[in-house]
This record gives structure tokens, C-alpha cells and sequence, in this order.
């Protein structure tokens, strides 16, 4: 779960990548919250190929509010002087894939 900034449980998240690189079967819901509080789920299903994921943006009242679907081939880490991003990556779709956003402190 990310919220503001903070990120627990992240040790399920590197155990969930780990096993897409492994070929391992897995699931992994993130939950993140906007700054007005409203969450965003993050449903991710590999299937020992690729990743289905769900981006439910339906309780954020000032976004979107809706649901997408895509799927992808892997999770990649990409380093920034201020933060790590985790990327959906070899997608269907063409949109942003960003799952999660680690800050340096």
C-alpha cells in the first residue's frame, strides 16, 4: 500500500516481482490513495507468462473514476535521482504503466 509517500508492505511487492521473473504464478492488489484520500487499486495477476492488471480508478471522485485493463510481459525498475518507478512493460495498451513509485530519501 503507498500512501503520501509511505509504502508498507513492500517486501510482498519484490517477493511478487520476483516470482514474474521466475516464472512463479502470483496475485498482488496495491492500494494507493490520491491526496483528497480516495484509493486506486492496483489488481495484478500473473499467470506465469504475463500480467493482467486492473487499474480500478473508480472511487477517485476528481479523476477518471474508471476501470482499465491491460496486459503486460514484465515489471521493470527505473532509477530517477529522486525515486524508483516500477513499469508495466511490454503492454497492449499504450498507457501509463507506473505501478509504483518508491521515493529516496
Amino acid at each position: 500500500m503507498a500512501r503520501f509517500g509511505e509504502i508498507e508492505n513492500l517486501e510482498r511487492f519484490e517477493e511478487f516481482k520476483s516470482n514474474t521473473e521466475k516464472g512463479i504464478q502470483d496475485k498482488l492488489t496495491i492500494v494507493q490513495y490520491t491526496t483528497e484520500g480516495a484509493p486506486i487499486f492496483y489488481q495484478l495477476d500473473y499467470d506465469g507468462v504475463v500480467i493482467k492488471s486492473t487499474i480500478d480508478t473508480s472511487r477517485d471522485e476528481y479523476g477518471a473514476g474508471e476501470i482499465y485493463h491491460n496486459t503486460c510481459t514484465a515489471i521493470e525498475a527505473a532509477e530517477r535521482n529522486d525515486a524508483t518507478e516500477y513499469v508495466l512493460v511490454g503492454c497492449e495498451e499504450e498507457m501509463d504503466n507506473t505501478i509504483l513509485v518508491k521515493w529516496k530519501n
